[in-house]
């Protein structure tokens, strides 16, 4: 019944204090976004020492998005697979859209990367309007993979290309999704959001806060998550991410 923890998305964010927050607040795992900490050998071996002397049950690699993604970066991550107990859980994933010479595109088959033997996980990549077909084409590229597939849910959580807000669809589609859902290779990203027009940075709060817009699906979560589902709280502030693996695991 995992839940983990993130190293952030944004500058300043290391991996090694990612590391040591999920162990110090017993975290099931945590989620590290690939990026040069991997590349120094030093850290490389802190990170990996940590993990090895923890309780952690899994790590979700995000990779960097295609047009950012280095080689150096594909060859850190098949080390750090490597290193790896043999009982440990992993997951790798990257987004599903990349731009290209000012436009924006889905990544191909052919282009998704291989770590530690297999396809990486495809994760919805459109943000800023609820759009129906940006998951769909994330689920379908996985599934012709034989990859998993991460539903980043607050990427969808904005109102409709007609600047509606129709909440019963937005949620309806969301469940949906989720019930087709495999706990064993898909991963779940969430996060509170207190409005439907604003960008997640904009409008952050824990999960479960007063007029957090993702609670409503606190049944369809914790389902997932007592599958064996992994559900990675993406706020990048440590009390938020605290108090929404509290408000999701608390009974009502």
């Amino acid at each position: 019944m995992p839940t983990n923890t993130h190293s952030g998305a944004i500058e300043g964010f290391g991996l090694l204090p990612a590391v040591l927050h999920a162990k110090m607040d017993k975290f099931d795992g945590v989620q590290l976004f690939v990026n040069d900490d991997l590349l120094d050998e030093a850290k490389f071996e802190q990170i990996i020492n940590e993990i090895l002397d923890s309780n952690l049950t899994n790590v979700v690699l995000h990779l960097p998005n295609l047009e950012n993604l280095k080689a150096e970066y594909i060859d850190a991550a098949n080390r750090f697979i490597a290193r790896l107990p043999a009982q440990f859980r992993w997951h790798a994933l990257i987004h599903l859209e990349v731009k290209e010479f000012g436009e924006v595109r889905n990544i191909t088959f052919e282009e998704v990367p291989v770590i530690g033997g297999r396809k990486v996980c495809i994760e919805n990549s459109k943000t800023g309007v609820f759009n129906k077909e940006s998951v769909i084409s994330a689920v379908r590229l996985a599934r012709a993979l034989g990859a998993g597939f991460v539903f980043d849910i607050g990427r969808i959580l904005y109102p409709n290309e007609s600047g509606e807000v129709n909440p019963d669809e937005v949620y309806t589609f969301i469940r949906e999704v989720m019930q087709n859902m495999d706990p064993q290779t898909d991963v779940i990203h969430t996060a509170g959001k207190l409005a439907w027009e604003k960008r997640f940075r904009d409008a952050a709060a824990p999960f479960g806060a007063k007029g957090d817009i993702t609670y409503p699906l606190k049944d369809a979560l914790l389902d997932f998550h007592n599958q064996g589902g992994i559900v990675v709280f993406e706020h990048e502030d440590q009390e938020m991410i605290l108090t929404s693996r509290v408000n999701l695991l608390k009974e009502p």
